[in-house]
């Protein structure tokens, strides 16, 4: 089996093999047509001519020769007998056309070239052309044959069709369910959406608001320090933690007994009264003392002795 590929741009064309075939064979060499865009949306056929440009034939490109599916520039169709009658170079023109509504045919674009026909015999010979009539007929069974299965397809892609459509309302029907869990959340978290009558004094950040009013407004900061503080030296004063502050006095009465650390000076205000019970700050010497000269604290008591 040969093939020829033949692209056509307009109304020219380039192929990659100039032989159709060998004179009175048929229907054994296939062409591809590829065509550009300015073919799209008209009829097209191929006109055949053999060597001595008799004996025209047309092959009406249908749904039989689209090479893909739903295409209508790209065709294959088997070179026909009758342009292969005789050695030689024969024929053929594509031509796209329309249908007139008086039923007359008008060429809007043609493209034509040639073909080498070599000299030869060939023993079976091929099934003729069918006329334009007979193929447009199967053209038409071949497009009636296709309505169930087109039909099918319409009712696939309007099941489809209304599946989509149901997910697109659950999807809607989904969003407006997350809407109204996000405006619930947000009226228990800090009211303020009108969902819930009591939602002002009823939600998480009013309670939080309480809470914090009873704790006294809370803590944010502890001596210059924030996060989780610890206690360190110098946080309290001796008075709040209940102790007494450094140089403090206490009163006989809270003395009740034990052993002094050190030398106990009476305090600087003590009496010359020597009736008057206190504690005194009292020394002994051998140095004599003067009356009037001798200096001694007030309320100090001094013993003097002779070493024996």
């Amino acid at each position: 089996m040969r093939e020829i590929t033949v692209r056509v741009r307009g109304p020219f064309l380039q192929k990659n093999s100039k032989l159709g075939g060998i004179q009175g064979e048929g229907n054994v060499t296939r062409m591809r047509l590829l065509l550009d865009e300015s073919w799209a949306g008209v009829d097209k056929r191929i006109v055949w001519r053999d060597a001595r440009g008799l004996n025209a034939v047309a092959t009406v490109l249908g749904v039989q020769h689209k090479t893909e599916e739903g295409s209508d520039l790209d065709y294959t169709v088997w070179i026909p007998p009758e342009p292969l009658a005789y050695a030689g170079w024969c024929s053929f023109a594509l031509e796209g056309y329309t249908v007139q509504a008086d039923g007359t045919v008008a060429v809007m674009l043609t493209a034509a070239d040639r073909l080498e026909v070599k000299a030869g015999e060939y023993g079976q010979p091929a099934e003729p052309t069918p006329s334009q009539a007979l193929q447009l007929q199967h053209e038409l069974e071949l497009i009636v044959g296709e309505v169930p299965y087109a039909r099918a397809h319409a009712e696939d892609a309007l099941a489809a069709k209304q599946a989509a459509d149901a997910c697109v309302d659950d999807a809607a029907a989904y969003a407006l369910q997350a809407e109204g869990s996000a405006m619930l959340s947000k009226s228990w978290a800090s009211g303020g959406t009108g969902m819930r009558a009591e939602e002002e004094t009823a939600n998480a950040k009013y309670w939080a608001s309480l809470a914090h009013a009873a704790a006294g407004g809370g803590v944010l900061t502890f001596c210059g320090r924030t996060g989780a503080v610890s206690p360190e030296s110098g946080d309290y004063t001796a008075e709040q933690v209940g102790a007494s502050p450094v140089g403090h006095i206490h009163t006989a009465a809270d003395l009740t007994g034990g052993t002094l650390g050190g030398a106990v000076v009476a305090h600087s205000e003590a009496q010359q009264d020597l009736t008057l019970m206190q504690v005194r700050n009292i020394s002994a010497g051998t140095a004599d003392l003067t009356a009037g000269e001798s200096e001694l604290a007030e309320g100090q008591i001094y013993l003097v002795y002779e070493e024996v």
